[in-house]
């Protein structure tokens, strides 16, 4: 095998999104092509079947959402208390200290 047979090229277009094809103005290389004609549909053209469809929809990703938020792993609990604490301890350092400089300031001022 010579230099030659080992060299990998790459012949794309820079900035070319993988998947896309460059010139085409059809809507099958596009995702979700078909949704933006449910997105214009408003209440008063939909069927009450479909409104109560969408809205139960809605209303068990809200419950799913509001379920899974809770759940959180003891690892996750613990690093966030380490983080708040950690916080806490910093902020109230920074603070002690400008206050400090504060005060060493103003008193120094009035007896000088």
């Amino acid at each position: 095998m010579n230099k030659v047979d080992a060299v990998l090229a790459h012949y794309g277009i820079l900035g070319m999104r993988w998947g896309k094809r460059k010139g085409s103005s059809s809507s099958t290389g596009s995702k979700g092509g078909s949704s933006k004609g449910k997105k214009t549909r408003t209440v008063k053209d939909m069927s009450n079947k479909e409104i109560q469809s969408r809205v139960k929809r809605i209303q068990l990703e809200q419950q799913y959402s509001s379920v899974s938020s809770k759940r959180k792993s003891k690892g996750r609990k613990m690093a966030e208390s380490i983080l708040s604490d950690s916080a806490k301890s910093v902020a109230t350092t920074y603070v002690t200290k400008q206050m400090n400089d504060f005060v060493a300031k103003n008193t120094g001022k009035k007896k000088g």
